[in-house]
């Protein structure tokens, strides 16, 4: 088996065998299905994992569509509304000059000159999903950490990353966790459960009933959080942030 079929499209599966203890599944919209398995792994239980996964794997894969599709497109819901915080605002545009958006009320207020389409105002909108990215998550990251102090480094580093197929990433062996940009689009509380979610790698690197009882003892509500980072609507306000990592902590 060398793909997987998901809304008629054949997405790359490579396995590869190393020199690892678990299985180690991993997706991302530019190199497909990626698992790497112990030498030793039989066929059987290969398949047996994948039939276990396969709900889980086509989640994925429907959040990175979603995701691509809005990002091809480049525009912010239907161009006039725009996710902070979890909260709608409608983009209102204005040809008086201004180096910066200005948030009134439920609005945004953006500069558009004529005829330029929405090239300076999607610039104006990505300056502040930067802006507040760095602020908000920062300060969440401040408010949750003490709550995973017994089993996390004392120094971890803390990345925002343009990352549109993962929240986060634990790097356990370099005390490093990236987080997306993507996240300040969501309610706050959602982004204090995907730093939970990372720290708690630290303990448990992978996604074992261990590792959900303690995001669970932490975060008790995550699994309604974690639908709420699926939600299309917001998905559809995603602007192309390549380029624009930065490291917070």
């Amino acid at each position: 088996m060398n793909s997987f079929k998901h809304n008629n499209k054949d997405y790359p599966l490579t396995i590869t065998r190393k020199r690892v203890k678990n299985i180690n599944l991993r997706i991302s919209s530019s190199k497909g299905i990626n698992i790497s398995i112990p030498f030793n792994l039989t066929e059987a239980r290969l398949e047996s994992f994948l039939k276990e996964k396969e709900l889980w794997i086509r989640t994925h894969l429907d959040k990175i569509e979603q995701v691509l599709a809005s990002r091809d497109n480049n525009i912010a819901v239907s161009e006039d509304i725009f996710w902070l915080l979890g909260k709608k605002y409608d983009c209102v545009y204005t040809e008086e000059l201004a180096k910066d958006a200005r948030i009134v009320g439920n609005e945004i207020i953006l500069y558009r000159p004529p005829g330029r389409g929405n090239y300076l105002p999607h610039l104006l909108l990505k300056k502040i999903i930067i802006t507040e990215a760095v602020e908000q998550i920062t300060n969440a990251y401040e408010r949750v950490k003490p709550l995973a102090k017994s089993f996390t480094p004392k120094n971890i580093e803390v990345h925002i990353r343009p990352t549109i197929s993962k929240w986060g990433t634990c790097y356990t062996k370099k005390a490093k966790i990236h987080l997306s940009y993507y996240l300040i689009h969501f309610p706050i509380e959602c982004i204090e459960y995907i730093i939970i979610h990372e720290l708690c790698h630290f303990k448990y690197p992978n996604h074992g009933k261990q590792f959900h009882s303690l995001v669970e003892s932490l975060i008790p509500n995550w699994k309604e959080l974690n639908l709420k980072l699926r939600d299309p609507q917001i998905h559809s306000s995603f602007l192309d942030l390549k380029g624009f990592g930065i490291r917070i902590k």
